[in-house]
């Protein structure tokens, strides 16, 4: 594989692993956290309540992505291009949060890739 792939693939497994990871602490953000499962509206029957719960937790979990794709960087994970980079190790952080849609596109990009032009 060239040079170029290679990065290309190491920074999908990072993605990857950072993506799970932050899945994981979510999960743990939501049994803890009781605003995150319970739309609290105050007996108002906001009809927005919910979609102000769920951007909440979007933005914990973009947070969260962030933070762990920073402490990755300055670890040393993908070697010391993200350490001298880490507003590009954030970048993929934030990205591991898109989760199943983020790898679906991926996904249909990489088929669209593959498939050969008639």
């Amino acid at each position: 594989m060239a040079a170029g792939a290679d990065k290309l693939v190491e920074a999908l497994q990072y993605i990857a692993g950072l993506s799970l990871i932050n899945e994981r602490i979510m999960e743990v953000v939501k049994g803890v956290a009781k605003w995150t499962t319970v739309a609290s509206d105050g007996g108002t029957q906001d009809p927005h309540a919910d979609g102000r719960r769920q951007a909440k937790i979007l933005v914990v979990a973009a947070v969260v992505g962030v933070v762990l794709g920073v402490i990755g960087a300055y670890a040393n994970v993908l070697g010391g291009y993200y350490k001298e980079h880490p507003e590009q190790a954030a970048a993929l952080g934030l990205m591991s949060v898109g989760g199943s849609s983020f790898w679906n596109s991926i996904l249909d990009s990489t088929k669209k890739l593959s498939t050969p032009k008639k």
